[in-house]
């Protein structure tokens, strides 16, 4: 049956629940008219049990299943398992059974008995993979592709239709309790890299569902938290993660946000999900909620919430509100047929019986395979004093929060349970001989901060504990690997001391990062990370630092644009490491040859030589500075990057092509994104930081603009340039009009222009040959002063 075929067959009731999710992760199903239930799961991580226990308790019905008899007295009444402490201890020791009580024991019998039925009796743990801050390291889109496309196939091994991410939200604030999630403090990473893991996911024929949109940067009072940014900070920073996400990924889901933006609900924001999302970004696929961000249903639904999650949500109101009138039935049905279509694309294209055919040590060959892949990819060396590669049967001792197992993910969506887990000093013992900290002539010390959905960090230090032991290793001068195994950066000046010798930002890696690390430890990989978020000296020189997590529910994105290296550069802070900084054991030499513009694009020319012994990637870095711009900028923004892997001595030449219209700013007053015609500086760089530029040239853009010099120009610029100002004078005075107009003019209302001032002439001096002869003769003059 088609879709609109459906709709007309639906009744009303069964239209307000297919607008509202069925259980905590399941949409509604409608059997006589061939509507399948959807699994909904979190996240870009892996499989979260956690929400596949609690919703299977919920739709298998676990109230009145056989079992519950033998551990509940009273079972006459409906039971809510999720977050139930049995619930709790079946996820953690699923894969330990023996460590169960016996009543637990009787619920994880049933869980697992649903279980082997969805898994066709496979014994499957599910991976668990970098979040998105690795992710975003790596700077290698094909890297994430592959994490995508492991995800989709442990979805279809899962049965799982929706996933939950990615979490493309820029990271503002080091502190934000989800950092860990997103990708990038700069929106061209997020823009670059985020699209890929989406086309991975759907290539299993699974919805990727892309959240939080828009602006979900803190969890501080997330829920409903009211926000207020600058429409240009929305336009050139926060928006185009989504956008990319929906043009370059084609995205079937997303997933709007708790919080308010300017006062306006994101789950009710018609500017939000029709305009923009909608008419802009061209998105035509479903958005849902947040889990329990709607808070009036048929508000969401009109501002174009498509469907309410969690369920059993509340149908009766959109009911209601129909029947009252106050909610058209029609915008109903365009819900509907949102759902429907991502329902049906789901169905037409998932690939769950293809994947059942696999053989269970294939699936995890490749999604070991991904894991591993890009840990490797996105570690990052931060300090290096001639300590790494450490010597083969070099004796380390293991210390620190994070010795015997590293922190592989957050917590909450992205908390993932399984047995598949890196195991520290085995890992490490294939290349090293492990003692006790006395014998040691290295101590790897892994030290780890979570990252934590509701809450968010209040300080950027390590865990009291790590940070005791690492004051007395320097105290006893002991050489120390440090390894930040966190959520985000980290207050590095009183831990990084003379007797700390290295230093590895793993973030979350996964369950494959205690062998990446021990692998490039010993100099079997080759470190090629990059920050895609800048360390800063100290928490107060962050750009949010007055500005985060804001006044009970209202918080000011007062930085505006100035998100990230972006408010360092200009405001001349140098920060502990750049974004874009990562070392490698190889050295390169990188040339910008030269840049021009051709056409719609500006062709960059580079080359970069691996000069050193070993095999090793470089990302090049392209910047634009706009030294002349109306509007107020950044000193530089990133605008294209490449990784390049390079055997020993090998060259190589990388061409970037920019799109010109990459380089428009978003006008508040024109309402309106535009390239100014000017000066633009071309910078290639290995990092933001200036040391690490390694060419500069400068073009000139031919275009025409808003800013166009003309009459309608500011008295303030013309009169401020020398070239423009002689023109206007000249034009002014070949009329007869005195032209001490100008001058006062640019003295008492320097913001208006030329054409606004004619009216200051006495009306027979003015006439409309004189105004038309005069706008031609300066237009005419002006054309050819270049903007600067």
């Amino acid at each position: 049956m088609e879709i609109q075929e459906i709709i007309k067959n639906m009744t009303l009731e069964e239209k307000s629940h297919l607008v509202n999710g069925a259980t905590f992760f399941g949409s509604y199903g409608i059997d006589r008219l061939g509507v399948p239930r959807m699994q909904l799961l979190d996240g870009a991580t892996g499989m979260n049990l956690e929400q596949v226990f609690g919703d299977m308790t919920e739709y298998e019905d676990w109230s009145n299943a056989e079992e519950r008899k033998q551990i509940d007295a009273d079972t006459s009444k409906p039971v809510n398992m999720i977050g139930s402490t049995r619930l709790v201890h079946v996820i953690e020791h699923y894969f330990e059974p023996e460590k169960l009580s016996e009543d637990e024991k009787v619920l994880y019998g049933w869980v697992k008995k649903h279980m082997d039925v969805r898994l066709q009796g496979k014994d499957y743990a599910p991976g668990c993979y970098p979040p998105g801050i690795l992710l975003g390291c790596t700077w290698n889109p094909e890297v994430i592709r592959k994490v995508g496309e492991a995800l989709g196939l442990e979805c279809c091994v899962y049965g799982v239709h929706f996933l939950l991410g990615p979490n493309v939200n820029i990271l503002r604030d080091p502190r934000n309790g989800r950092l860990f999630e997103g990708y990038s403090e700069d929106p061209c990473v997020v823009s670059k890299l985020a699209p890929e893991i989406v086309k991975g996911i759907q290539s299993y024929g699974v919805s990727a569902t892309v959240k939080h949109y828009a602006a979900n940067s803190q969890e501080t009072n997330r829920v409903g938290i009211d926000e207020t940014i600058s429409k240009r900070a929305l336009e050139e920073i926060y928006f185009p993660g989504f956008r990319a996400c929906v043009k370059e990924g084609g995205t079937k889901s997303i997933m709007n946000a708790y919080n308010r933006i300017n006062g306006v609900r994101c789950t009710e924001s018609a500017w939000l999900l029709e305009e923009k999302l909608r008419k802009d970004f061209g998105f035509d696929g479903m958005v849902m909620s947040d889990w329990g961000a709607v808070l009036d249903p048929a508000k969401a639904l009109a501002g174009g919430t498509d469907l309410a999650m969690p369920g059993p949500g509340e149908p009766q109101a959109i009911y209601d509100a129909v029947k009252a009138a106050t909610l058209s039935e029609e915008k109903v049905d365009q819900a509907c047929e949102r759902v429907l279509t991502a329902i049906k694309w789901i169905t037409e294209n998932y690939k769950k019986e293809e994947v059942d055919k696999l053989p269970v040590d294939e699936i995890i060959k490749q999604t070991d395979e991904a894991a591993y892949e890009a840990a490797c990819e996105g570690i990052v060396l931060l300090k290096n004093d001639a300590a790494c590669p450490l010597a083969k049967h070099t004796k380390i001792a293991l210390l620190g929060s994070g010795h015997a197992q590293m922190l592989e993910c957050g917590s909450g969506s992205a908390g993932i349970d399984t047995s598949r887990h890196g195991d520290v000093a085995a890992e490490f013992a294939r290349y090293f001989d492990v003692v006790d900290e006395a014998q040691a002539e290295y101590v790897v010390m892994i030290g780890i901060v979570p990252g934590m959905e509701g809450n968010d960090r209040k300080t950027l230090a390590l865990a009291d504990e790590d940070l005791a032991v690492l004051k007395r290793l320097a105290q006893a001068g002991k050489n120390v690997i440090l390894v930040l195994n966190t959520c985000g950066p980290i207050d590095m000046r009183e831990i990084d001391t003379d007797n700390v010798k290295a230093v590895f930002a793993t973030f979350l890696p996964g369950m494959a990062g205690a062998k990446a690390l021990s692998d490039m430890i010993a100099g079997e990989v080759n470190p090629s990370g990059k920050l895609t978020i800048t360390f800063p000296e100290r928490i107060e020189d962050m750009p949010t630092y007055m500005n985060f997590p804001g006044d009970g529910y209202h918080v000011s994105y007062g930085e505006g644009i100035y998100v990230g290296y972006r408010y360092y550069d200009k405001k001349k802070l140098r920060p502990r490491y750049p974004f874009g900084y990562g070392m490698s054991y190889t050295t390169f030499d990188c040339k910008l040859v030269d840049a021009a513009v051709d056409g719609d694009t500006i062709k960059v020319h580079t080359t970069v030589e691996n000069t050193g012994k070993v095999a090793g990637s470089e990302v090049i870095q392209i910047y634009i500075h706009d030294p002349y711009s109306t509007l107020a900028k950044p000193e530089k923004e990133l605008k294209a990057f490449e990784k390049v892997k390079l055997a020993p001595g090998e060259k190589k030449d990388v061409t970037f092509a920019i799109a010109i219209r990459d380089l428009a700013s978003y006008d508040m007053d024109l309402e309106q994104f535009a390239v100014e015609e000017g000066y633009y500086d071309i910078l290639a760089a290995t990092s933001s930081a200036a040391e690490d530029v390694f060419g500069e040239t400068r073009i000139y853009l031919d275009v025409k603009s808003p800013y166009s010099y003309s009459v309608d120009t500011q008295l303030k610029v013309i009169c401020e340039n020398e070239a423009l100002l002689t023109a206007a004078n000249q034009a002014w005075a070949a009329e007869g009009w005195d032209i001490g107009v100008i001058r006062n003019n640019y003295q008492y209302s320097p913001q208006k222009s030329l054409r606004e001032i004619l009216v200051d002439l006495d009306a027979h001096l003015r006439t409309e040959e004189k105004v038309a002869h005069f706008i031609a003769a300066f237009e005419e003059k002006v054309r050819a002063i270049k903007k600067k």
